[in-house]
């Protein structure tokens, strides 16, 4: 049985702590995994409210391999593009953001009110950031003191940006309600955890792998 938090508000505006590259970064974030709470992106301040994938282990643990990303847009589908990886818990490939970012587009319906994005992979996130950004600068960095953080919550519709299970796909889906006047640039982080082997004192710490992607959204 999971255990979510209260709805989380989420925030306006704020500063990113240094630079805005280090958003797509894959250093962990403050909170409880799968958590519910929303505060300016890099902000100091903000009080967590989070929730826990209460799972067995095995449902939470990393693929082997980095899943794919799909964002369903009906009646099509468009891949975001993966900007960061760290796998190395799993033996694999590290990947840092480049210094000029491209971001696919999707075109939205204009009577669309939520996003799902597919995580390919039945595998449960420990955790799932949504950045949201107005704009970028030139080289598709976005700008700095306009992001805005949701670290979304696990198997809880109330609430508008959360992740749960699609039993009847086999995989995980992230669902995000749009606002009315919404930030089109989106750089989503998913991370799950890599258990440790046991070692017998019984205070093991698992590892985590971890990825971010990024999409642009259009409406006509």
């Amino acid at each position: 049985m999971p255990v979510t938090g209260p709805r989380p508000e989420r925030g306006h505006g704020a500063g990113v702590v240094g630079a805005v590259l280090l958003v797509l970064t894959l250093t962990a974030c403050s909170g409880s995994p799968g958590g519910t709470v929303s505060r300016n992106a890099g902000a100091g301040g903000g009080t967590a409210r989070p929730g826990v994938p209460f799972l067995p282990e095995e449902r939470m643990s990393a693929p082997l391999r980095p899943p794919t990303a799909t964002l369903v847009v009906p009646p099509t589908s468009v891949t975001p593009r993966r900007v960061a990886l760290d796998w190395s818990a799993r033996g694999g490939a590290v990947e840092r953001p480049p210094q000029r970012v491209d971001w696919p587009v999707a075109s939205l319906p204009h009577d669309i009110s939520a996003v799902v994005l597919d995580f390919g992979t039945e595998q449960i996130p420990s955790r799932v950031v949504l950045y949201e950004y107005p704009g970028v600068s030139g080289n598709g960095v976005p700008e700095e003191g306009t992001g805005r953080e949701t670290l979304c919550a696990y198997d809880a519709p109330e609430n508008p940006c959360f992740y749960a299970p699609d039993r009847e796909r086999r995989t995980v889906r992230l669902h995000v309600l749009l606002e009315p006047h919404y930030r089109p640039y989106w750089v989503i982080q998913a991370a799950w955890l890599v258990p440790s082997p046991p070692s017998g004192s019984g205070t093991e710490v698992p590892g985590e792998n971890s990825i971010s992607w990024l999409i642009r959204f259009n409406r006509p």
